[in-house]
């Protein structure tokens, strides 16, 4: 994996956690910023969502815990645009792991 992947990765974390504390203020303007810096345009988690999806119970769970520690305020708001962010971040942790395990 490239270094770009890492900067993704370290990008979707700030920006999932900048997201999730703007609803909880209602900010429109963050909650916005946010969601569009995104790494939506990378090909790599987009080629891996598939395989994401199909994972079994036990592999789940692992990467939500993992993801749990990573966004500890995700469950205290509720925005069908963060299960989206959530979603694409799940699939790079799996990714991530796969090359090198969490």
């Amino acid at each position: 994996m490239s270094s770009g992947y890492l900067s993704n990765l370290l990008n979707d974390l700030e920006k999932i956690n900048k997201f999730i504390n703007s609803v909880s203020d209602g900010d429109k303007k963050g909650m916005l910023e946010s969601f569009n810096g995104f790494s939506w345009d990378d090909e790599l988690v987009r080629d891996h969502l598939p395989k994401y999806c199909e994972l079994n119970t036990e592999d789940l769970k692992y990467i939500d815990g993992v993801f749990s520690h990573l966004c500890p305020k995700f469950n205290q708001v509720s925005s069908p645009s963060l299960n989206t962010m959530a979603l694409w971040l799940k699939t790079r942790l799996h990714l991530q792991h796969q090359f090198r395990p969490l």
